[in-house]
């Protein structure tokens, strides 16, 4: 009988003893997980971009995997240092990026990449988050940065650039609006020095003839 009791005690103790320590496992995992939250965006490539602008027909799935990774949000226009904001510049056609990240359920944000010549950097325009990326990028602080301009990077000028490779649509800087208005004026101006300069070899070749003649 006394056995039993000491068996039933220890049997007991023994499930107390269980009990805590799941406790305490659960209590540190908890601990663990407030301390380091997790971010779906901030470490691997999107799931998905696309990208739409000259020389492409629509909205075309990026789908080379070197392309891809260059254009998450840990390495473009994301997770970098703080980006100082620029007065909007006047720039031609340019590509917009839609980034995807299925833990997001669907798209994460939206950015427009205006390419510049050679040897000068472009420039990109933050759209913002999407519905599915809103909570997350105020999170990241991104949303701060909605509506503004800002100068691309070396870094993300290069990934720009292959990303056009790779989709057959080499990024060339496409004349400003205000540069093309201005070079349509000059046709005009032309024309009218050239009809000047005709209409006065018109006239000076009369007075030869009729000087000849007297």
């Amino acid at each position: 009988m006394c056995a039993q009791k000491n068996a039933g005690s220890r049997m007991a103790r023994m499930a107390l003893a269980a009990l805590g320590m799941w406790a305490l496992l659960a209590l540190t995992a908890g601990t663990t997980a407030e301390a380091s939250p997790a971010c779906p965006v901030c470490d691997g490539p999107p799931d998905k971009v696309t990208i739409s602008g000259p020389g492409l027909a629509g909205a075309v799935e990026v789908t080379d995997q070197e392309a891809v990774r260059s254009l998450g949000v840990d390495v473009f226009f994301g997770l970098s240092e703080q980006r100082q904001a620029i007065v909007a510049p006047v720039v031609g056609e340019g590509y917009e990026l839609v980034r995807y990240y299925n833990t997001v359920n669907g798209s994460f944000d939206r950015l427009r990449y205006y390419p510049s010549a050679p040897g000068r950097s472009g420039t990109i325009y933050y759209v913002g988050p999407t519905s599915g990326g809103q909570a997350l990028a105020h999170a990241l602080g991104l949303d701060a940065r909605v509506g503004q301009w800002f100068v691309a990077t070396p870094q993300e000028d290069a990934a720009m650039r292959h990303t056009l490779t790779t989709l057959n649509a080499a990024p060339q800087a496409s004349a400003a609006p205000e540069a093309r208005a201005q070079a349509r004026d000059v046709w005009p101006q032309n024309i009218w020095l050239l009809a000047l300069v005709l209409g006065t070899l018109g006239v000076s070749r009369r007075w030869r003839r009729q000087h000849v003649q007297a």
